[in-house]
């Protein structure tokens, strides 16, 4: 085990209780929180989305929250870069990073240190939209798995990863596999992962 680590990590499903957990760790600790959720980072897409209420926001600093608008994207390259910055900004006044959501492949990134995947422009962005639009996410799901076969393992109804693929492959005229190929890590950390026994508690909750 390494001596020194950036960052602890909880993992989990919605409803699951780590918004809880880590506002407990706040009392006894000096942390702050990073939102590792895709869907979080939209401003106005409460429902359904466990985000934390202002006043537990308040109990100490959250941060990738609410940060851009449902029309625009979000890449996994700029959840590394950004998150990357902010541990270090946290670690130098002092805090605990506690990264916090259900995001899989935003905690991979940081694990596997996805630094240099490209970042989509928007009208790259709006063209695969449109496209989605125009002839079906089946379309475009065929497309992405005719260029790299790999693709195969993104589910057809998967829109968010869909459209990720598709606006590499516009952008850069490369699979997004390329990019995740001989990457490193730069921070070190402990994930710690929540695995309710009962997904039925899950849907009550």
């Amino acid at each position: 085990m390494q001596d020194k680590i950036d960052y602890i990590g909880i993992y989990g499903p919605t409803a699951s209780g780590k918004t809880a957990l880590s506002l407990e760790l706040a009392k006894d600790h000096p942390i702050e929180i990073i939102s590792v959720d895709s869907a979080l980072i939209y401003k106005d897409m409460n429902i359904g989305t466990a985000k934390p209420t202002q006043e537990e926001q308040s109990i100490c600093p959250h941060h990738l929250i609410d940060i851009v608008t449902p029309d625009q994207s979000f890449s996994v390259g700029q959840f590394h870069s950004q998150t990357t910055q902010l541990i270090h900004d946290i670690r130098d006044r002092g805090h605990l990073p506690v990264l916090v959501g259900g995001t899989a492949l935003y905690f991979q990134s940081l694990l596997q240190g996805y630094s240099n995947l490209p970042v989509i422009t928007e009208a790259v962005f709006e063209q695969v939209s449109a496209e989605i639009i125009q002839k079906g996410l089946s379309h475009v799901h065929d497309q992405i798995c005719q260029f790299d076969e790999r693709h195969a393992n993104i589910q057809i109804g998967d829109t968010q990863r869909i459209t990720r693929a598709a606006c590499v492959i516009k952008q850069t005229q490369q699979s997004i596999y390329a990019f995740w190929e001989n990457q490193k890590p730069t921070l070190s950390g402990h994930i710690f992962s929540i695995n309710p026994c009962s997904r039925d508690q899950l849907k009550k909750r």
